[in-house]
């Protein structure tokens, strides 16, 4: 399939807040107002679509419920966003405060979110997605919390900080255990399809899995080319994705990889390349081979697993895209970003990208 690559071709300043419909194309606005129109693939027609006006910095975390219903958003600014994407309508959960919101997620039935918080009070705290409300706070790590994960069926909240991982009851609003293992901050974390296994990264440039029923560590895979930002199982959890990138401690540019890694025998299966930021987010439709990453590059790329071939490029983003997420059919990636002093843009960006419908397996 022919790349795509996507730019804006309109800017509107001080647009209406939400989402707006025009006929197949989505218009989305964020601290400005943006009409986006893809070159025309011989396979689909791309399109790209902004959202959504709420954040005043920039938007640290996306995550985005299995159906493709609701979308949450966390900001550099504390505010945690709940967006219904059916009836394009937001609720704002949580607004500005001294902690930022640095990771969220939901739950396999939609029901219930997690957001974590930092640098102060370093919280984990449960959400009921219906109504909105509070339904726990999770304390016990001491600073920021920057990488959480649901096991599948919902029972087990595993949550990233500095050096450790905590697990938790979520029924019982308990801590199960702490792991410790990586020598730095506990950037990302994914439950195998299972549920067996936790994979954990972070910016000690390493990946674990962890067995989850005795919490011990299974292996340590080969060490990356630089910090590891984000990790995803494919849907029969036989590969496990790592995107990494720029170690900025060393100050040493490493363009972005996103390493697809055999499970079984820990060994390299194939390497992503194209970013030439490091990358810092990547998703996985539970229904396809499509995988969505952002990087520091300013653009979201489209790739298939199964051939390592890069669909599609998205631009549009005024500073590093720092979190994306994808529905289940592969057919609507978000992406999160913005908040430069010196860009021409928006400081919290959040798109909605429309991608050609991917083929099944």
């Amino acid at each position: 399939m022919e790349k795509t690559r996507v730019r804006p071709l309109h800017q509107v300043p001080n647009g209406p807040s939400g989402i707006r419909w025009l006929g197949a194309m989505l218009i989305v606005t964020g601290l400005g107002f943006y009409l986006f129109h893809a070159a025309q693939s011989p396979a689909r027609d791309l399109k790209e679509s902004i959202d959504l006006k709420g954040h005043s910095r920039a938007v640290q975390c996306v995550a985005v419920t299995k159906d493709g219903k609701w979308l949450a958003s966390g900001g550099l600014e504390g505010a945690l966003i709940l967006w219904d994407l059916k009836k394009r309508e937001h609720r704002v959960l949580q607004r500005t405060k001294p902690d930022d919101v640095r990771s969220v997620a939901f739950t396999s039935d939609g029901k219930m979110l997690a957001s974590g918080s930092g640098p102060f009070d370093n919280t984990v705290t449960l959400w009921n997605v219906m109504d909105g409300s509070t339904i726990c706070n999770l304390k016990g790590h001491t600073l920021g919390v920057g990488s959480l994960a649901f096991s599948p069926d919902g029972k087990i909240l595993a949550s990233g900080s500095y050096k450790e991982i905590r697990i938790w009851d979520v029924a019982r609003h308990k801590e199960i255990a702490t792991v410790q293992g990586h020598t730095d901050h506990v950037t990302c974390l994914a439950f195998s399809p299972d549920g067996k296994t936790l994979a954990s990264g972070g910016w000690d440039n390493k990946v674990k899995l962890w067995e989850l029923s005795s919490r011990r560590e299974r292996a340590t895979l080969e060490e990356q080319p630089g910090w590891v930002h984000s990790l995803a199982f494919t849907p029969n959890g036989k590969i496990l994705a790592v995107a990494c990138g720029t170690n900025y401690e060393q100050r040493r540019p490493i363009p972005g990889e996103i390493i697809l890694w055999d499970v079984d025998s820990r060994k390299k299966r194939g390497v992503l390349k194209g970013h030439k930021g490091a990358v810092h987010s990547i998703a996985i439709a539970n229904d396809t081979d499509v995988l969505a990453s952002g990087s520091a590059d300013r653009t979201v790329r489209v790739w298939d697993i199964s051939t390592a071939e890069e669909l599609h490029t998205f631009t549009g983003h005024h500073e590093w895209v720092q979190s994306v997420a994808i529905t289940r059919d592969g057919r609507t990636i978000v992406s999160a970003g913005g908040d430069c002093a010196t860009c021409p843009g928006p400081a919290g960006e959040l798109k909605i990208w429309n991608v050609p419908v991917p083929t099944k397996r």
